[in-house]
C-alpha cells in the first residue's frame, strides 16, 4: 500500500497505520465483545430502511409482517413516507381518522419490536406541504401587471389583475414611474434574486459595474407610491403629471408548487418556507397531530421527523417581506421594486446591491424559519 497520510513533513504510511490499528485490538475480553456486539449490534449500530407506504394500500397484517420482517433483519428503524408512484390507489386515504388508527397501531409494533420511527413530515419525498396548508400560509412569489399612462390628465381605471395561481392574490403596492425612453430589462432578474425562473422577453445580462445609458434608467426619487390611491375594486384615482408613465400593480400570489409525489389525498400546497407562520401550519396539520395521537411513545418509538429533497422551485416573497427587509437591511425596498421586473433603479450597480440584499433576506428568512 503506497499510500501515504500528510501532516506537515510528518507523514504516516496506510500499512503502517492498519497495523497501529490491529496491535490495538487484544485478544481475549475485548475480542470477545468485538464479536458479540458485531454479531448483535446495539440499537444505535443497527441501519434503518425507507419503508413506503404505497397509495393508501394499508393494512395491520402487512404493517406487522413488514415489521416483524424487518426485525428478523436486524433492522434498527424505519423512515416513512407514503407516496403515489403508480399504484392503484388503495382505501386508506392519507392522514384520514382510518390512516391514523393505522399510524397508531403501527408505532405500537415498533415499540414491541424494539425499532425506531422516523415519519416524513408531509406525503411523497419532497418538500414539505399538505392540504392542510392554507394558500396565504404556502410559497409565494411576486406578480406584477403593467398600464401606461399619458399626462397630465386625471386617471380613472381598474388596474389588470396580475397572474394568480389556484385563485389566491394578495396586493403588495402599486408604484408609478416615467417610461424611460429606451426600453431596458435585466435579463432574470428574479432568477438574480432567488433562483425563480422567469425570463424577461429582449432582455440583456447586465453585470455589476456595467454602465448603462442615463434614458434607461428609472430615477428612484421619482417613483410615485400609488398604493393608497387604488381602491378595494382595483380601481386607481390619479392625477398624472405630464409625461409618459407606467404604473405597476405588484402582488404575490402562491407559487404552485405541490407535494408530490403523494397520493391525492396527501398533495397539497408546500408551506412558506420563509415565515414561522408558514411552518407552523404544516407542522401541525401532520406531524403535530400524530405526536398527539401518539403520546408517550413521541421521542421514544416515533424519534423524529424528515425533511427529503428540495424540488419545490423557490419562492421570493413572504407576508411579512417588507418589514422584515427593513429591519435586516436598513432601507425600504418600496422604491426599488421596479427591479424585480427587470428594470434598473438609479443605476445597475444600485440595483444588483438590491438584489443581493433582496437574496440575503430570503436566505436568512429561510435558515431561521424552515431550517431553524
Amino acid at each position: 500500500m503506497r499510500g501515504k497520510y500528510m501532516r506537515g513533513k510528518y507523514w504516516l504510511s496506510a500499512t503502517f497505520a492498519m497495523l497501529l490499528l490491529f496491535s490495538m485490538v487484544q485478544p481475549g475480553a475485548a475480542g470477545a465483545d468485538i464479536d458479540r456486539g458485531f454479531l448483535n449490534p446495539p440499537v444505535a449500530a443497527r441501519p434503518w430502511v425507507y419503508w413506503f407506504w404505497l397509495n393508501g394500500n394499508i393494512t395491520r397484517e402487512g404493517i406487522t409482517a413488514d415489521l416483524e420482517a424487518m426485525k428478523r433483519a436486524g433492522i434498527g428503524g424505519v423512515l416513512i413516507m407514503e407516496v403515489d408512484q403508480g399504484t392503484p390507489a388503495g382505501p386508506v386515504a392519507f392522514m384520514s381518522d382510518q390512516w391514523r388508527g393505522l399510524f397508531r397501531y403501527m408505532i405500537v409494533e415498533a415499540e414491541r419490536l424494539g425499532l425506531q420511527v422516523n415519519m416524513n413530515n408531509d406525503a411523497g419525498w419532497n418538500g414539505s406541504g399538505g392540504p392542510w396548508v392554507p394558500l396565504d400560509k404556502a410559497m409565494q412569489v411576486v406578480v406584477t401587471s403593467e398600464t401606461a399612462v399619458s399626462g397630465p390628465k386625471r386617471f380613472e381605471g381598474v388596474l389588470p389583475q396580475p397572474k394568480t395561481n389556484d385563485g389566491y392574490y394578495r396586493d403588495i403596492a402599486v408604484l408609478a414611474f416615467p417610461t424611460p425612453a429606451t426600453a431596458y430589462r435585466i435579463e432574470n432578474v428574479a432568477q438574480k434574486a432567488v433562483a425563480w425562473r422567469q425570463a424577461f422577453k429582449d432582455g440583456l445580462d447586465i453585470k455589476a459595474g456595467t454602465t448603462v445609458p442615463a434614458d434607461c434608467l428609472i430615477s428612484g426619487d421619482r417613483v410615485v407610491d400609488l398604493t393608497a390611491r387604488m381602491d378595494t375594486d382595483a380601481r386607481l384615482t390619479w392625477d398624472a403629471p405630464a409625461g409618459l408613465w407606467t404604473v405597476i400593480r405588484f402582488g404575490h400570489t402562491f407559487t404552485g408548487a405541490k407535494s408530490h409525489p403523494a397520493p391525492a389525498s396527501g398533495a397539497g400546497p408546500e408551506c412558506d418556507k420563509l415565515s414561522k407562520e408558514g411552518v407552523e401550519a404544516q407542522f401541525n396539520g401532520m406531524i403535530g397531530k400524530l405526536i398527539q395521537d401518539v403520546g408517550a411513545a413521541a421521542g421514544k418509538t416515533l424519534v423524529s421527523t424528515h425533511v427529503d429533497s428540495w424540488e419545490v422551485g423557490s419562492q421570493n416573497w413572504t407576508a411579512k417581506m417588507r418589514e422584515e427587509f427593513r429591519k435586516r437591511r436598513g432601507y425600504d425596498m418600496l422604491r426599488f421594486l421596479p427591479v424585480m421586473t427587470g428594470r434598473p433603479v438609479d443605476s445597475v450597480d444600485a440595483s444588483e446591491r438590491f438584489l443581493w440584499d433582496l437574496r440575503q433576506t430570503v436566505s436568512e428568512l429561510l435558515a431561521e424559519n424552515y431550517i431553524g
